[in-house]
């Protein structure tokens, strides 16, 4: 991991010749031992901060029998690109509709994005197959729900996101009652805080 700002020789002349008294180090080693102070930083500060702390707490979210419609108008009136679903039984998390779900289930998972198949339905009269409409939040969902814990640390949140290629991941209680979700977004925020 790189310092995000690139230390120049001069930079570290300048800094060194500001302060009071001498310093007997070579810019190399200042700049090696800085590399390591900032990565050492910025781990244990992503460690520091978890999921209560990164999370939305106001989620909107849809039952396991919502239509297709009923997903995507909520998922369109509240300006989301995914969305837990719970269990119409227990409100436990049991799955998550992102945007690419929708996607695979239109056919057009080759679309790209959402927008690519809006433009597209824009072009023709009808680019929807008729038998989509019949569709659940239980058939559209991904499953099982990859979830995270209060505690779940940042640094953790960021591997999950990776090793399953996932942009959001609910947080759940004990017995997976939902919490709040933590976004990308929310993780860019978390970057932020620690860049101060």
């Amino acid at each position: 991991m790189e310092s995000p700002i690139d230390l120049s020789n001069d930079d570290i002349i300048s800094a060194m010749r500001s302060m009071d008294g001498f310093i007997d180090i070579s810019i190399n080693d200042f700049k090696e031992i800085y590399e390591y102070a900032y990565n050492h930083a910025l781990k244990r500060s992503l460690h520091a901060i978890t999921a209560a702390d990164l999370m939305t707490k106001d989620v909107f979210s849809v039952p396991s029998d919502a239509t297709i419609q009923d997903v995507i108008q909520k998922m369109a009136t509240k300006a989301v690109s995914g969305i837990p679903v719970l269990s119409n039984v227990d409100k436990t998390v049991v799955g998550v509709i992102s945007e690419k779900d929708i996607l695979f289930h239109l056919g057009k998972q080759n679309m790209g994005s959402l927008w690519q198949l809006l433009s597209l339905c824009f072009e023709k009269e009808s680019c929807l197959d008729s038998s989509i409409l019949d569709l659940t939040a239980t058939a559209l969902m991904s499953s099982p729900a990859i979830t995270s814990k209060k505690e779940t640390s940042a640094a953790e949140i960021i591997r999950i996101f990776r090793e399953n290629n996932i942009n959001r991941v609910p947080v759940v209680d004990s017995s997976q009652q939902l919490l709040g979700i933590v976004s990308r977004n929310d993780l860019l925020n978390a970057h932020l805080l620690v860049n101060k």
